[in-house]
This record gives structure tokens, sequence and C-alpha cells, in this order.
């Protein structure tokens, strides 16, 4: 009767952990979308140096949530995520006209790394 208790207090320490760390995925990735709708649109004022303040902002909580997501996500979901994100500053200090395109491209891979972690069925198989 032990055993079995303490196979039951496995599986369930397995499942919070599991629901604990998809919640954390998805609450960092939610933030960081919030965040980067702030660069978006700050980035389509006219005045691109106003959009220094929500970048930084937003870089500065991509790499404080890093540390932490590298345990809980695969490393390519993250890397592309990583690269996205590092393509940002230079068309902001440049003023390019691709910027909100690579935001509406980090937005997708932040997306996906947010919603790669829900137990769904197609994230399953």
């Amino acid at each position: 009767m032990t055993r079995v208790k303490m196979g039951i207090a496995i599986l369930l320490l397995l499942l919070l952990t599991s629901i604990g760390t998809e919640w954390y995925v998805y609450r960092q990735t939610q933030t960081l979308l919030s965040e980067l709708s702030q660069v978006e649109q700050a980035a389509q004022m006219e005045d691109i140096s106003e959009a220094q303040v929500p970048f930084n902002t937003f870089a500065a909580h991509w790499e404080q949530a890093q540390q932490v997501l590298r345990f809980m996500v695969w490393r390519d979901r993250m890397q592309q995520v990583d690269v996205a994100v590092a393509r940002l500053d230079p068309m902001r200090v440049a003023d390019c006209d691709e910027l909100l395109a690579q935001i509406a491209e980090t937005r997708l891979w932040l997306e996906r790394l947010g919603t790669g972690e829900i137990p769904l069925l197609h994230n399953v198989l």
C-alpha cells in the first residue's frame, strides 16, 4: 500500500510540475507579447527614437526570461526567438523599413513558444 501511495505522490508531483512550467512559459510569453506590442506602436510613430524605451524594456525582459525558459523549452524554439529579437535592435537603430516585418516575425516565434507547451493533441504528436 505504501508503494501505491508513493507512486501516486510521484505522479501528482510530475503533473503539478508540468502544469507549473506550462503556466510560467505561457505567462512569460504573454508578457513579452504585450511589451512587443508597445514596441510596435512606438515604431509606427514617425519618431523612431521613441521606440528605444519600450524596446529596452522588452529586450531586458527577454534576457531575464530566457535564463529560466531555457530549462523548460526546446533549444531550437528558444534560439529562433533569440535570433528574431537580436535582429530587432539593428533595424530599430538604423530606422529600417523592415522593422515592422521583423516585429511580426518575433511575435510569431513568441506565440509559437507559448502555445508549443500547451498539452494539445498536435503538440503531443
